[in-house]
């Protein structure tokens, strides 16, 4: 997404100049290099140049579904959210994650979320807020995964 555009400073003046940020994120398997390279083609155009500015990161490994950390998280959901449906998918939001990559090649980023008709969430909006009535889900959920996960199984299904 084009997060930042700058050009002339006159609506009647055309610039010599324009510079434009884009936060890309990248789909597992894809690199840096390849993302610049798409942009490249994308643009076509010798006059713009492209650069790789501040903090950039590959994407993670995607993790696996039939490890034991998949089946801790699916059960500790199944028991927090009776009769949510539990499926793997990807995050596109960039997360702390990244940082932990070079520990475990299984890496789970799930943010607890109820939706509703009436509240379908709202992150990274103006109002960004959890449901008041959910909120005790929430700590349940994290605190009933720290402990599992710590070992004090307490017998959660897992299938």
């Amino acid at each position: 997404a084009i997060t930042r555009f700058a050009r002339g400073v006159q609506d009647t003046v055309i610039p010599g100049r324009a510079t434009a940020v884009a936060n890309i994120r990248l789909l597992p398997g894809c690199s840096i290099p390849q993302a610049m390279q798409h942009l490249t083609d994308a643009i076509d155009d010798p006059r713009v140049k492209l650069s790789v500015r501040g903090r950039a990161s590959e994407a993670p490994p995607v993790a696996g579904v039939d490890t034991a950390g998949y089946a801790l998280v699916s059960a500790v959901i199944r028991t927090t959210f009776p009769g949510a449906l539990v499926v793997p998918s990807i995050t596109a939001g960039t997360t702390d994650i990244r940082h932990y990559a070079r520990v475990s090649r299984n890496l789970y980023r799930f943010v607890p979320s109820v939706s509703t008709r009436t509240f379908s969430g709202n992150g990274h909006r103006t109002d960004e807020r959890l449901p008041v009535e959910n909120y005790q889900q929430y700590l349940t959920f994290y605190s009933t995964l720290i402990r599992e996960g710590a070992g004090a199984h307490s017998g959660l299904p897992t299938d």
